[in-house]
C-alpha cells in the first residue's frame, strides 16, 4: 500500500515498486539524497472500501494485477522503520548488516560514504 512520510512542511507518499524489502531500502537512499531527515512514519491502518486496503489483504494491486508487497509482522515493520530512520546511528549496525546480506554494496555507500 502507499504510505506517506512527513517531513518539516512537507508531506511524501511513496509506493512500493519491487519485492519484498527492496522497496523500502532504495527509498533511504532517495530521503538521504533529498537531505530528508524524518520525524515520524505512520503505520498503514486498513479502512474498508479503498485501493490501498485491497492491496494490503490481497498482496495485489487491483489496477494492473502486479504483486504488492507490505510489511505485516511486527519484525518487518520495525526493519521497514529502521531504514526511514537510516540518520540515526542506533540503526547503522542493523542496516549495513542487512543491506550486507542482501548483497547490496551499494546502498551501503550511497547511505554511509567512507570518509576520504
Amino acid at each position: 500500500p502507499p504510505f506517506f512520510y512527513q517531513a518539516p512542511e512537507r508531506t511524501f507518499w511513496f509506493s512500493p515498486s519491487r519485492g519484498r524489502g527492496y522497496w523500502y531500502k532504495r527509498q533511504a537512499v532517495k530521503t538521504k539524497e533529498l537531505d530528508f531527515h524524518l520525524e515520524q512514519v505512520q503505520d498503514f491502518t486498513p479502512t474498508p472500501m479503498t485501493v490501498s486496503t485491497e492491496i494490503y489483504y490481497s498482496g495485489v494491486h487491483p489496477y494492473t494485477g502486479k504483486p504488492v508487497s507490505c510489511a505485516r509482522t511486527r519484525d518487518e515493520k520495525l526493519a521497514q522503520r529502521r531504514y526511514f530512520f537510516w540518520y540515526d546511528h542506533t540503526y547503522r549496525r542493523e542496516i549495513i548488516d542487512s543491506l550486507r546480506r542482501i548483497h547490496r554494496p551499494d546502498l551501503i555507500e550511497q547511505l554511509y560514504p567512507r570518509k576520504k
